[in-house]
């Protein structure tokens, strides 16, 4: 966002129409006043995404459907239980804190996301399980750049998966700053 529009009203329509290309797997998600707010993250996100991991968000997540629906798959992990969420065109869905999500979004589905920064220390995580819901890998990380973040548990999920000698469950920390 440049800085002189950053106090005007956003036309949600008019705005996917403009930056709607860039909202593209892996994450597809862009954040609105990045560098402006300090309690809210507010992201719009779009698909076509199937990602197979499950957010651990340590606050609530708010889902608002502007286009198409969003699937949250969900997994308990004491129970292994799944279960979903359909969130459709036009309606709104809070979801509560560690509720272990994997939003699925088709081709064109575009969503406003607001969730709140997390408290010093507070660690959000990546989750993979098995098909019969046993945890494989976790990747914890504290929040400083939601994309850049996501991105890195990703990578190191991926070239987990590809080592023969891999120990199952791992649990996997983004260093932070200060250890490279």
């Amino acid at each position: 966002m440049s800085s002189k529009t950053d106090d005007l009203p956003i036309h949600i329509e008019a705005w996917i129409n403009e930056n709607g290309h860039n909202l593209k797997p892996p994450i597809g998600n862009l954040q609105f006043w990045k560098d402006r707010w300090q309690n809210l993250l507010v992201m719009m996100v779009g698909g076509p995404n199937d990602r197979p991991d499950y957010h651990d968000d340590p606050g609530e997540e708010l889902f608002i459907q502007i286009r198409g629906d969003v699937t949250l798959k969900l997994i308990d992990p004491v129970t292994r239980q799944k279960s979903q969420v359909i969130v459709r065109e036009g309606e709104m869905y809070l979801l509560p804190a560690h509720t272990r999500h994997s939003p699925q979004r088709p081709e064109g589905c575009v969503g406003l996301v607001i969730e709140r920064y997390r408290q010093p220390g507070e660690v959000d995580a990546l989750e993979w399980y098995d098909d019969d819901g046993n945890l494989e890998f976790r990747g914890e990380f504290l929040v400083k750049n939601i994309e850049r973040d996501l991105s890195k548990v990703q990578m190191a999920w991926k070239e987990w998966r590809t080592n023969p000698n891999r120990q199952i469950p791992t649990v996997w920390r983004v260093p932070s700053s200060s250890e490279g």
